[in-house]
């Protein structure tokens, strides 16, 4: 039976015949592993999702990611047949490869890194970034109350003493265990909010388990961003999304992130550990976003960190969390997190623009970065 879109009238755009062979549209290759047989399809603005998906057995049965509604498509393990036949469609915008993302982390009582983010000036370097004689101050008044964090990661554990019962869980891709099983989510969310490593020390952990280990399909990491842009404005509470993964250059990765920003939601991403341009690195590259740089406790910019111009740099160089010590732009990423935290829980209708504005005022703290670098510190 021949595959056929159609489209029913409800829809703007019409399915027009197929191309010829030579029209195909080309599949966006991804620089990287990918999730093989695995597609990411944009529809052109006007074209009905439903519809489209639901017009013929064979294509509905092969999605896997149908109710995305932060970006306009849908996900799926498709055929070389209907492969063809989506390359072919005029209502399709673009295919994608369904790339890997992974983890911004490098594996190596206040730590210099908590320390940092409240310090006006260099830190004297007492031992080593781990040694835990170092001073964190932060108002009473202002920890964090009130506001959610949710850690796009790989799953939080709920019961760490160290969350006292403000850890829980959000999401999970459909079949994964929603605790975290390989720890590096609960060490993100132990910087950004808890109890005594981190910032935001009463603010509320949100778990959107989107990795279930360092590296794996985008098309979680984007199903999770819906979750957040569909739940968080829904709550009345403040809310900051806060996601130390990445993966080299991705359209759809970058709408979604982009796409989450303009609901409201402040979305702070690490810049990654490549020692390369972000320019090349999703979401990092995108402007609305907070992208985080990493700095070492000389308050140089970290050997590892990607650089270009993003908009903070925070401690991250062997932060230590009580269970393991690690460095990265993942962990700068969440020390981010946790200070707007701090300060959504004051100015609670602060929009995304106006954060970042009063995150930018701490400028010319950073050395030995390139010119064209954004020089400010959280």
């Amino acid at each position: 039976m021949q595959l056929s879109f159609k489209l029913f009238a409800l829809c703007s755009l019409a399915l027009t015949a197929v191309a010829a062979p030579n029209r195909l549209l080309t599949v966006e290759k991804f620089d990287g592993l990918v999730n093989a047989h695995s597609y990411i399809v944009t529809l052109k603005p006007g074209v009905c999702k439903d519809s489209f998906i639901n017009a013929d057995p064979a294509l509905r049965e092969s999605v896997t990611h149908a109710d995305w509604t932060i970006i306009h498509a849908f996900a799926g393990i498709f055929s070389p047949n209907i492969l063809n036949k989506l390359r072919a469609s005029d209502a399709v915008e673009g295919i994608f490869e369904d790339g890997f993302v992974e983890l911004h982390s490098e594996q190596t009582d206040a730590p210099w890194g908590l320390a940092r983010t409240s310090a006006t000036g260099l830190l004297p370097v007492h031992n080593s970034p781990a040694a835990l004689n170092y001073t964190y101050a932060y108002p009473d008044e202002a920890q964090g109350q009130g506001v959610d964090i949710y850690v796009l990661d790989t799953g939080v554990n709920f019961n760490h003493h160290d969350f006292g019962g403000r850890a829980t869980h959000g999401w999970a891709q459909s079949g994964w265990n929603a605790t975290d099983t390989d720890g590096h989510g609960t060490h993100v969310a132990g910087i950004a909010a808890g109890a005594r490593f981190g910032i935001a020390k009463e603010a509320n952990i949100i778990s959107v388990k989107v990795l279930q280990k360092y590296n794996g399909p985008v098309t979680p990491l984007i199903a999770g961003i819906n979750w957040v842009a569909s739940t968080a404005p829904t709550t009345g509470r403040p809310s900051v999304a806060s996601m130390s993964v990445g993966s080299p250059g991705y359209r759809p990765l970058d709408e979604a992130a982009a796409n989450l920003v303009s609901v409201g939601v402040p979305l702070v991403v690490a810049e990654g550990n490549y020692n390369k341009p972000a320019a090349r690195y999703s979401p990092a590259r995108v402007e609305s976003v907070i992208t985080v740089g990493a700095v070492d406790m000389h308050d140089s910019k970290a050997w590892f960190s990607n650089y270009g111009p993003e908009d903070i740099t925070s401690a991250s160089f062997e932060t230590d969390s009580g269970t393991a010590r690690k460095s990265g732009t993942s962990q700068a990423a969440p020390h981010v997190s946790g200070a707007v935290a701090l300060w959504l829980s004051q100015n609670p209708d602060a929009t995304p623009e106006e954060l970042k504005r009063s995150l930018w005022s701490t400028t010319g703290v950073v050395k030995k970065l390139c010119r064209s670098r954004l020089n400010r510190m959280s």
